[in-house]
């Protein structure tokens, strides 16, 4: 008697992973997934806040599903610059080696939440004086360890603004050959925030 053979499982949405460095980008993501009902986008936080952990679990959690048969169709990890992180290049690279998108920031996500209300291209060389720009439009903006979606719901109405400054801030930190041929982890600054929800946005249609 031959073995029967397993049926694929069909699948309706495209399967998805964001893993996050921080609660900030994972509270907002999963405002993002409600409002556009990604109910097959896993958003969660990594076990360890260093972009290079970040990818080995994302690779590893990866790895579970290829092994079950059921693998992801997309994984992204997002993370930031931070002067205690060594190796986010190396990280960068290792996401590339195993077909991990990487979503990255600098020198916080919360530049990605500036740009809804300011089009800017300023390089903040510390976290607390990018906060304190932010909060001249976001005055009760604090960081939240909840999975509450409060950051998506008050950016939403700005959301298009965010995209197209988004994109603009790329174009004018490579307008000049040698900053193009920097690595976007040495960036400042740098946002990528846009070309996940783009991807996700996508997905959502029907």
């Amino acid at each position: 008697m031959k073995p029967q053979r397993r049926k694929k499982r069909k699948r309706l949405k495209p399967h998805i992973l964001i893993l996050c460095e921080g609660h900030t980008e994972r509270n907002y993501f999963l405002g993002f997934k409600d409002e556009f009902h990604l109910v097959a986008t896993y958003i969660e936080k990594a076990k360890r806040a260093t972009p290079i952990e970040v990818v080995k679990e994302a690779i590893s959690k990866q790895k579970e599903k290829i092994n079950a048969e059921n693998p992801f169709d997309q994984v992204w990890v997002l993370f930031d610059h931070d002067l205690r992180h060594k190796e986010v290049i190396k990280a960068c690279k290792l996401a590339k080696e195993n077909k991990i998108k990487v979503c990255f920031s600098s020198i916080a996500f919360e530049y990605w939440y500036l740009l809804h209300f300011q089009k800017t291209c300023r390089a903040f060389q510390k976290n607390s004086e990018l906060i304190k720009e932010l909060k001249k439009h976001y005055p009760d903006y604090t960081k939240s360890k909840g999975a509450e979606a409060k950051d998506f719901n008050r950016l939403y109405p700005y959301l298009k603004d965010a995209m197209a400054n988004s994109a603009w801030l790329r174009k004018e930190v490579q307008r000049n050959h040698d900053s193009a041929l920097i690595h976007k982890c040495k960036q400042n600054p740098w946002v990528e925030a846009d070309v996940l929800i783009d991807t996700l946005k996508n997905l959502s249609k029907p």
